[in-house]
Formats: C-alpha cells, sequence, structure tokens
C-alpha cells in the first residue's frame, strides 16, 4: 500500500460539519448543530480504515494479476487512483452540499422558533 494519505480526507469533511457550528453560533442553534455535527464526524471515522482496506484489496488484485509484469501493475494502481480520487472529490462535494443544506434548515428553523429535529 503505496499512495493513499486517508487521514486528511476524514479531517477536510470534519471540518466542513464543524464550519457549520461556527457559522450559526449566533443564532443560538449550535448546541443543536454542534451535537449532529458529532455524530456525523462519528460516522466518519470508519472512512479511512475502509478505504485504506479497499485500496489493500485492489493493490493486492493487482499485484496478483501483474504476473510480473510491471507496467499492468502500475496501469492497475493508476486506474485503481484515479476512481479513489474521483470518489474522494465526489463525497467532498456531497459533504460541501450536505454543510449548506443543514445551515439553511436550521437558520430557516431558528428565525421561525421551530425544532431542529426535521434538519437532521
Amino acid at each position: 500500500f503505496f499512495f493513499f494519505n486517508d487521514t486528511a480526507t476524514t479531517e477536510i469533511y470534519t471540518e466542513q460539519i464543524v464550519g457549520s457550528v461556527r457559522c450559526v453560533q449566533e443564532t443560538g442553534m449550535e448546541k443543536e448543530l454542534e451535537h449532529l455535527s458529532k455524530e456525523i464526524a462519528k460516522q466518519l471515522e470508519d472512512v479511512p480504515k475502509r478505504m485504506h482496506s479497499e485500496l489493500v484489496g485492489i493493490e493486492e488484485n493487482c499485484f496478483k494479476n501483474a504476473s510480473g509484469d510491471e507496467n499492468y501493475f502500475v496501469k492497475c494502481m493508476t486506474k485503481a487512483g484515479k476512481k479513489f480520487k474521483h470518489a474522494e472529490r465526489s463525497l467532498e462535494f456531497k459533504m460541501a452540499f450536505f454543510q449548506k443544506n443543514i445551515y439553511d434548515c436550521f437558520h430557516q428553523k431558528a428565525e421561525k422558533g421551530e425544532s431542529f429535529e426535521e434538519c437532521k
């Protein structure tokens, strides 16, 4: 396993969510949003482990299927790396979209004095 730094990825996603907490502190809904942020961060904790495990499996398959052919192995791993990079970027964009939707929902509910449960 040689090319994937998975800890930074989770830190980026967690920071995006925690950023939502900072954006809404002045509205009085920070406790609710902070609680939600912690729940989501817990769920994201195992993402790097799963990605690492999957990449190790891919690396083993590429090596096995290469049968000593270095070029095949490099192509196989490059293709896998591109797929993972695409999946990582996609998740990053989804998290940004999720962050914006949560903020908007919490903000609208706070203005109306309604419960934040629907936003979770």
